[in-house]
């Protein structure tokens, strides 16, 4: 998606195929080389996202409330307090964290209202994080360039929702990990922890390992995988 909109692909295409080649000359297209992009959420997710970023020769920013400084710059990454403020300095912002009380609307008007005019703003994570309405207002107005989402408050969303018919934005039906391999890797590692639990063993995918902490497994001697 941030390849598809500093390209500005979509209108290009849809246009050409209306027969206007002059799009080329839009000068909406950009450099993504020294440009900073600000990664919301330093997960694993978010770490691959910023090593492509960063091929790119990009400038990686980070915000994570649950890393320390010196653990977000052992990534590379210009470490922020304040979101916020990564909002204001980032060309491009990616968003990785989970939907939560705390994150919901996390990204709304006056969040909107601090970014770059030429800003793009990419939520490949859940639906509600960005304020919907407050981004289609956003977009349509010019407060920021460009947007691409893969997921949305409401699944599937109705062909007359807004946010579908806005300007300078790049949808996909939450899709982002919906590879034929990926999906074969989903199924194997769901078959595998399966065995792994009736057979009694320690899995190490388990996203909270602290449940083998549990007096089950207390002085149990299990067989790690």
């Amino acid at each position: 998606m941030i390849f598809a909109l500093s390209k500005n692909l979509i209108e290009a295409q849809n246009e050409m195929c209306k027969g206007n080649w002059e799009i080329r000359g839009a000068k909406k297209a950009f450099e993504l080389e020294r440009k900073t992009v600000g990664i919301l959420g330093l997960g694993a997710i978010g770490r691959e996202t910023a090593k492509i970023c960063k091929g790119c020769g990009m400038r990686i920013a980070a915000y994570d409330p649950f890393m320390t400084k010196e653990q977000v710059e052992g990534y590379g990454a210009k470490y922020y307090e304040d979101y916020v403020e990564l909002l204001k300095d980032s060309d491009v912002v990616s968003i990785h964290v989970p939907l939560t009380d705390q994150t919901r609307n996390m990204i709304s008007k006056k969040e909107l209202s601090v970014m770059k005019p030429t800003a793009l703003i990419i939520n490949c994570s859940r639906g509600g994080i960005i304020n919907e309405a407050d981004l289609v207002e956003a977009l349509n107005n010019g407060v920021i360039a460009g947007a691409g989402t893969d997921v949305f408050c409401s699944e599937p969303p109705k062909t007359d929702d807004p946010l579908l018919n806005c300007r300078n934005l790049i949808v996909s039906p939450h899709s982002a990990a919906q590879t034929r391999e990926a999906v074969i890797k989903m199924a194997q590692m769901c078959i595998k922890g399966c065995l792994a639990v009736v057979e009694g063993k320690k899995w190490p995918y388990v996203a909270d390992k602290s449940v083998y902490e549990h007096e089950k497994w207390k002085g149990a001697d299990w067989a790690e995988i």
